[in-house]
């Protein structure tokens, strides 16, 4: 297994039967050679390719790189964008790991010593709004009995080391001391540079300790991916901005079910798109592969043009929202644009009478790879798609299970992505520009929208 943030490998022991990150003595080889993001994407596109399960298992081992959909982003950096969450990595990790594999397991901490322990924590107070950690300490088989991260974060930072410090030795002392003071660093509401350096420098000092006293073997990948935190901090700031005990609060929340889950968790696919009497079609639809290609109008991102792409339907999504006022389904669809031609002449080959009018245009017969045409922004609605909707309700909503015109205007009262902008939804177009592509396409002769508003057809009139 490899990191997904440098070029550090993981190696397999036969005494433990597990893999391990050891080899500190290379720590300023591979913290100093971040991985190349164009690299991941190359190798994230070989795993895509290749056509069986057992090749695709050895090209994992080889580059710990799988596809994801989320690459389809160019925008997307798949290193820098995998942020190492501080909660699991730094207190069920690491903090559970020094207690529990090195201290107990290693017979420097005894059943006896731990109930020593409990005793000590219950003499020490506490301010109201750090929650108290329950009498678990010298519970079990081996102590420590089902702490939550929150706990063990509560442990590690206030109690260890006044509990615990006159029962380690030396090396103990200096791997608990430098994780704690890390912790501390990193914790702290506002972080500084040389806080971060610092932080750097001491889970370096604890993770070259346990090496030296325990062996390679006890480098788990949490005390490997410790060391990337300060960077994720520098892309990210303060670790309660990316940290998940906020998610796992909610989750908390969600199973006392004093909350309910408002969004279905399932996207149905679908292969046709029925507007009124007009059914159209998708690639996956075997009966109307020749009603699949709609146009739609670009703006450009860098000056006032705008074009006209084709593109082909690839398929129709939907997801619904469960809200208070009643479910929303939100219809997309899934589409691939064709590149444009090399040049000028070569599209408008049989212009006549004035250079751009062309009573046909040649396209390339491949599609652009990923995102849109040209980077065009997010757009809002504005009052042609508000009238669009309200014009294409009372066919279009219905057969889509909406309830009418109130859903219709509701449903676009927020911004939404109109084309298949890829900071959206990769390669996605919203239903009011597929559908008005669609509709554009088969009422090619009506009035076009003015340059400044969004490039689709006029249906309004």
């Amino acid at each position: 297994m490899k990191c997904h943030r440098c070029e550090k490998r993981s190696t397999y022991s036969e005494v433990y039967k597990k893999t391990h990150y050891g080899g500190m003595q290379e720590y300023d080889k591979w913290v100093t050679n971040p991985i190349n993001p164009s690299l991941h994407r190359q190798y994230a596109h070989e795993w895509l390719q290749c056509n069986s399960k057992s090749s695709r298992d050895t090209h994992f081992k080889e580059h710990g790189v799988r596809w994801s959909e989320l690459l389809r982003l160019p925008y997307m950096d798949p290193i820098r964008f995998a942020v190492v969450d501080p909660m699991h990595c730094l207190f069920l990790g690491i903090a559970k790991w020094i207690i529990k594999s090195i201290f107990i397991n290693q017979n420097k901490l005894s059943m006896e010593q731990l109930r020593i322990a409990q005793k000590r924590m219950d003499y020490i107070e506490l301010p109201s709004d750090i929650g108290r950690i329950p009498p678990k300490i010298a519970i079990g088989n081996e102590g420590f009995s089902n702490l939550t991260a929150d706990q063990w974060k509560t442990f590690i930072m206030i109690y260890s080391t006044p509990i615990l410090w006159d029962m380690l030795d030396n090396n103990d002392r200096k791997i608990l001391g430098h994780f704690v003071r890390a912790c501390n660093l990193l914790v702290a509401r506002f972080i500084t540079e040389d806080d971060l350096r610092e932080a750097q420098e001491r889970l370096k000092d604890m993770a070259h300790l346990i090496e030296r006293t325990y062996g390679p073997e006890f480098i788990t990948s949490n005390i490997h991916l410790a060391l990337h935190i300060p960077d994720c901090c520098c892309d990210y700031g303060s670790i309660y901005s990316f940290w998940l005990f906020p998610y796992e609060r909610l989750n908390g929340y969600i199973e006392q079910n004093e909350i309910l889950g408002f969004m279905d968790l399932v996207i149905d696919q679908h292969a046709r798109l029925q507007i009124g009497a007009e059914i159209f079609g998708s690639m996956i639809s075997g009966h109307q592969e020749k009603n699949v290609t709609i146009l739609a109008k670009w703006k450009a991102s860098n000056d006032d043009s705008v074009d006209i792409y084709p593109g082909d339907v690839q398929y129709y999504f939907e997801h619904t929202l469960r809200l208070p006022e009643g479910p929303r389904k939100h219809l997309l669809a899934y589409v691939k644009w064709y590149k444009s031609a090399p040049s000028s002449d070569i599209r408008f080959k049989h212009r006549f009478i004035e250079p751009e009018i062309s009573n046909t245009e040649l396209w390339q017969a491949e599609y652009f790879q990923e995102g849109n045409p040209d980077g065009h922004p997010i757009h809002s609605p504005n009052n042609y798609d508000i009238r669009f909707f309200n014009e294409l309700s009372d066919e279009f909503w219905l057969q889509t299970s909406y309830a009418g015109r109130t859903c219709s205007r509701e449903w676009i009262d927020g911004p939404i992505g109109i084309g298949n902008n890829a900071s959206v939804i990769p390669e996605a177009v919203a239903a009011a520009a597929t559908a008005a592509a669609v509709a554009a396409a088969i009422r090619g002769g009506e009035e076009e929208i003015e340059e400044e508003e969004i490039g689709i057809k006029n249906l309004y009139n």
